[in-house]
């Protein structure tokens, strides 16, 4: 039997779609959902999914890779923006004084 891997939000639409995945494709459906911090209680996501037909469904904590390869890469652009707004801000408040 052919598997499926859903990425699985727990909301009405991936949980539709794991039994008309199933059903369409005669496939298992992996359930997977990734915890990056967003604070929810991901525990009922995986139960929701099993109860709408997943045959396995697993939350994986990316929560550090999450901030170490994207939250950090990010900054850097970020800082230098600002840095270049505020020095922009500076020049224009010395020059109406």
């Amino acid at each position: 039997m052919e598997r499926i891997v859903l990425a699985y939000s727990g909301g009405l639409d991936t949980s539709v779609a794991i039994p008309w995945l199933a059903e369409k494709y005669h496939a298992q459906i992996v359930a997977v959902t990734l915890d990056m911090g967003q604070g929810k209680e991901l525990e009922d996501v995986r139960d929701r999914a099993l109860a709408a037909g997943a045959a396995r469904a697993h939350v994986l904590d990316v929560r550090e890779e999450f901030a170490r390869e994207y939250v950090l890469a990010a900054l850097p652009p970020i800082v230098e923006r600002m840095r270049r707004v505020n020095a922009g801000r500076s020049a224009a408040a010395g020059a109406s004084a």
